[in-house]
């Protein structure tokens, strides 16, 4: 279908976006074009990387409203914690959309039930400096935990930090 015609864009949108000297700046804007296309298809990878192009600037216009409508559609149809991740980061810091630090941590909890290491760990943070909520350092040791029972590094190091204290 149309996700197997989107590999090659993928493939050329990833070397770019990861370094940006692998390609030129017309190879980034036309594995933009090619990766619109596959999001307006319904791609939801396509989706995501389109948003993270747009809220870049890299090979396109940096448009970070409409990043956040990328990341919205892909958040929605196919619950991909990417999406979900980047959405509410967007609402966390008023990228793209109204500041919003516990609209954010709605879509933070719905990856956390993905066991999505990132959302833990934000809601980590969200937890200890009191961000959209009480400050609760009891639970933002229980999601720096959960995050490091996953593997994340991230999550070992604030986990660590809060045995220290």
């Amino acid at each position: 279908g149309s996700n197997t015609r989107c590999r090659p864009c993928l493939i050329i949108l990833k070397c770019s976006y990861n370094d940006t000297n692998v390609f030129s700046q017309v190879d980034q804007t036309r594995a933009v074009d090619m990766l619109r296309r596959s999001a307006e298809l319904g791609f939801a990878d396509a989706q995501v990387l389109l948003a993270l192009n747009l809220e870049s600037g890299v090979g396109c216009v940096k448009d970070e409203k409409e990043a956040v409508e990328w990341y919205q559609k892909a958040a929605t149809t196919s619950k991909t914690p990417d999406a979900i991740y980047l959405l509410g980061r967007c609402i966390l810091d008023g990228r793209g959309t109204p500041k919003d630090p516990p609209g954010a941590l709605g879509k933070f909890h719905v990856g956390a039930e993905q066991d999505d290491a990132r959302a833990m760990l934000q809601l980590g943070m969200c937890c200890q400096f009191g961000i959209g909520q009480e400050r609760d350092v009891t639970a933002a040791f229980g999601w720096f935990l959960k995050a490091a029972e996953l593997g994340s590094p991230e999550g070992m190091l604030n986990a660590g930090l809060c045995y220290s204290e």
